[in-house]
């Protein structure tokens, strides 16, 4: 079966790190593990060498 795609905004995986906001992380990772492998996700590809170069 094919999966929808979904587009995630970087906030998205930065956010499953962020502890700073009350049950911002929480809610993320559960996002991640119950409701994302529902779909084929993907970050745009400037955005992402973005992410890579800022490490």
């Amino acid at each position: 079966m094919k999966k929808d795609s979904l587009y995630l905004d970087t906030s998205v995986p930065s956010a499953y790190y962020d502890a700073r906001v009350k049950g911002r992380m929480e809610a993320t990772q559960r996002f991640w593990y119950e409701v994302l492998p529902s779909y084929h996700p993907y970050i745009s590809e400037i955005r992402g060498i973005t992410c890579i170069w800022s490490k």
